[in-house]
C-alpha cells in the first residue's frame, strides 16, 4: 500500500496520456485537469486507462455541476492553497458539525498523512433529520470538495500522493440504536458512499477501525455492499481492548492526544458508567519534567483494568522514553499514581472493560497536572 504514496510514477504516463487522448480538451479547474488527478483514478482501476477514463468523465461532468452552485461553489472559493480541513467553514457547519461525528485530528499518522475521524457516538440522528436532506447534503458535498482540494495542494507540496488515514471510533456507539433510529438518514448517506468511491477516487489511505465490538458488523453490513474490493482492503477492525503500543504503530504522538480528546473529551470522569465490554479514554500532553498524578477508584464492579502509558514526540526517543503500565482496580480500594515526563509527548489512560461483556463498572478518576 505505500506504493500508492508515491507521485506519479514512469510507467504511469504514458497511460495518462492515454486518457487525456480518450478525455480530450479539459476546461475544468486544476485540480481535476492535474496529471495527479488523473493518476488518482488510474490506480482507483487498477491502471486500466479505458475504465479510468470513462469514471473520470462521469466525475468530471458530475463535479462541474455541483462546483457550479451556492454553497459549494463558495467554499471552494476559500480551498486555493488550504493546507488543512476547516470544517468550520462548511455550510451550515454551527448547526449540523454537533449532529455529525467527523472530526479533524490533530497529528499525522504514522505514514505523516491528515488524519479523519469519524466518532460515531456523537452521531445525533433525530437533530440531523430536523434540519433536512438538502443542508445534510450540501454539508456532505462540500465536505468533499474540500478535502479533496486540501489533499491536492498538499500531493504538489510533498511531491507524493497524499491520502487521508481514516479513524471510525466505535467506543461507546450503540450500534442497535444507530441502525433503528438512523435508518433513514443512513439510507440516504450511503448514497453519499458510492459518490466518494466514483467521483473522488483514492482519497483514503487506510480505515482503522477502533474499538469495535460484535454488533459493529451489522453497520458493515449495511454499508459494505457498495464498497469495491479496493477499498474494503483498506479497511482494518480492531475491537476493544486495543493495546497502546498498537495505536502507537498507527500515528504519532500528538494524534494520539487529539483523538481521546474528540473522542472521550466530553465525558465527566466522576461516577463515569462503563459499559459492559468497553473502554474509555483520557490524555494529557506534558511538557518535559511536567508531572501528571491520577487518584482512581472503582465504586461498582468486582474489579477493573486501568492502562497508562507514555509516548514521547519526537520518534527518536520513543524507544528509550516510551513507558507502559497496568493496574487491577478493585471495589472501593482507590489507587493513586504519579508521573514524570521524561521529555514533551503524550501521557494516555484507558480505563479497560473490555473483557467483561455482562457487567458495567462505575469509576470516578481524579487527574491532575
Amino acid at each position: 500500500m505505500e506504493d500508492d504514496l508515491e507521485w506519479i510514477q514512469k510507467d504511469e504516463e504514458p497511460l495518462i496520456e492515454e486518457m487525456r487522448a480518450i478525455l480530450g480538451p479539459l476546461d475544468c479547474p486544476e485540480d481535476l485537469a492535474h496529471d495527479l488527478s488523473f493518476c488518482r483514478f488510474l490506480r482507483g482501476h487498477g491502471k486500466n486507462p479505458k475504465e479510468a477514463a470513462e469514471y473520470m468523465q462521469k466525475a468530471i461532468d458530475y463535479r462541474l455541476e455541483l462546483i457550479s452552485r451556492s454553497p459549494i461553489k463558495e467554499v471552494r472559493d476559500q480551498l486555493a492553497s488550504a493546507m488543512e480541513v476547516d470544517l468550520n467553514i462548511l455550510p451550515r457547519a454551527r448547526e449540523l458539525l454537533p449532529c455529525f461525528p467527523v472530526r479533524v485530528i490533530r497529528g499525522r499518522s504514522m505514514n505523516a498523512l491528515p488524519i479523519i475521524a469519524s466518532v460515531v457516538r456523537l452521531t445525533d440522528f433525530k437533530t440531523l433529520e430536523a434540519y433536512g436532506d438538502e443542508a445534510r447534503d450540501d454539508f456532505l458535498l462540500a465536505q468533499l470538495e474540500q478535502r479533496w482540494m486540501v489533499l491536492h495542494n498538499l500531493s504538489k507540496k510533498q511531491r507524493r500522493m497524499v491520502k487521508y488515514f481514516e479513524v471510525r471510533d466505535m467506543n461507546g456507539a450503540a450500534i442497535t440504536t444507530l441502525l433503528s433510529e438512523g435508518a433513514n438518514q443512513l439510507s440516504k448517506i450511503k448514497n453519499i458512499l458510492s459518490v466518494v468511491q466514483d467521483f473522488y477516487p483514492e482519497m483514503i489511505h487506510q480505515v482503522a477501525v477502533l474499538n469495535s465490538t460484535s454488533s459493529f458488523s451489522g453497520l458493515f453490513n449495511f454499508v459494505s455492499p457498495l464498497l469495491n474490493e479496493r477499498m474494503q482492503a483498506k479497511i482494518k477492525v480492531r475491537a476493544t481492548g486495543i493495546p497502546f503500543e498498537d495505536i502507537a504503530g498507527l500515528m504519532e504522538a500528538r494524534a494520539i492526544h487529539s483523538l481521546a480528546d474528540v473522542s472521550c473529551g466530553h465525558l465527566s470522569w466522576s461516577h463515569l458508567l462503563l459499559p459492559s465490554g468497553g473502554n474509555e479514554f483520557l490524555s494529557r500532553w506534558l511538557r518535559k519534567g511536567q508531572k501528571v498524578e491520577w487518584t482512581a477508584i472503582l465504586e461498582d464492579g468486582p474489579d477493573v483494568l486501568l492502562h497508562s502509558a507514555f509516548l514521547p514526540e519526537d520518534e527518536s526517543t520513543q524507544e528509550e522514553l516510551a513507558f507502559i503500565a497496568e493496574e487491577k482496580l478493585f471495589l472501593r480500594k482507590a489507587i493513586t499514581s504519579e508521573f514524570e515526563a521524561p521529555a514533551e509527548g503524550v501521557y494516555w489512560l484507558c480505563v479497560d472493560n473490555s473483557s467483561s461483556w455482562v457487567n458495567s463498572k462505575t469509576i470516578t478518576l481524579d487527574l491532575r497536572c
